[in-house]
């Protein structure tokens, strides 16, 4: 558990659902997050107060009981609604491994919506069935219903970048190099621009330059890699930091645990 101004932030795992992950604040919105992105899909579900969620370049203001979908990848933050710090909520994450909505056969909603009236008078019992459930069918409808999944074809496949964007020419090559040595020059080089022409243009297709979306890369793999059970000195080096010193500055800053009580979690 981590403080999240004077309330509380939790990362738990659900024991029937291996590979998901969920955290859940309470408390005072005190903060603006740094942009960041994850490898999952992110549901957000606000189950008291207010919150300001920046996905795409747009605000997205929840109520209590409104959820909305963060996809694979996508840079977002948030913030506390209408410059109201100290205002109390209390919202819960879940953060869905890529693959696992097309198993499922359902879809995350497609813009902010909210949750069904008999989930939302449930969900202290649906959020109990995912925290001590044993049972992966109970435990995977209760994620459904909680976190308002309708069933469908499967989950929308993002769009595939074009090849002629340098953007995302820059962003591939990164997400292939990030456990090594990167320069900028090589990145501009795969890119077929300037540094100068890099750092602007990456910066206005995916909200952060190509030095932040890189640490996120290697904190995002360095999670997975802890989630595992991988010690954190060798998780460092596989993600690509220097040392284990190195991923705990970082990893701290973007996360808010230490990379050994993220283990622990």
């Amino acid at each position: 558990m981590r403080a999240h101004g004077t309330g509380d932030f939790t990362y738990w795992r659900a024991p029937a659902l291996p590979g998901i992950e969920f955290a859940e604040g309470r408390g005072p919105v005190v903060t603006t997050e740094a942009p960041h992105f994850h490898a999952e899909g992110q549901m957000v579900l606000l189950l008291a107060g207010r919150r300001v969620v920046e996905r795409d370049g747009a605000d997205h203001c929840l109520e209590a009981g409104e959820l909305l979908w963060v996809a694979p990848g996508a840079v977002h933050t948030s913030r506390a609604a209408d410059g109201e710090a100290g205002g109390s909520a209390h919202f819960l994450h879940a953060y869905l491994p890529p693959g696992l909505l097309p198993r499922l056969s359902v879809e995350p909603p497609a813009a902010r919506q909210r949750l069904a009236e008999g989930a939302r008078r449930r969900s202290s019992r649906l959020l109990d069935t995912l925290r001590h459930a044993e049972d992966e069918a109970r435990a995977l409808s209760a994620l459904t219903l909680l976190f308002g999944l309708a069933r469908g074809k499967g989950a929308a496949a993002a769009d595939d970048p074009e090849a002629d964007d340098p953007a995302w020419r820059a962003r591939a090559y990164l997400d292939r190099h990030f456990d090594g040595e990167v320069t900028l020059e090589a990145v501009a080089a795969a890119a077929g621009l300037s540094r100068f022409q890099l750092v602007r243009v990456f910066a206005r297709r995916f909200g952060l330059t190509p030095h932040a979306w890189l640490l996120r890369r290697r904190v995002n793999h360095a999670k997975a890699l802890l989630r595992a059970g991988v010690a954190p000195a060798e998780a460092a080096l596989a993600s690509g930091f220097a040392d284990q010193s190195h991923m705990g500055l970082h990893f701290r800053r973007l996360v808010g645990l230490t990379p050994a009580a993220y283990r622990r979690a």
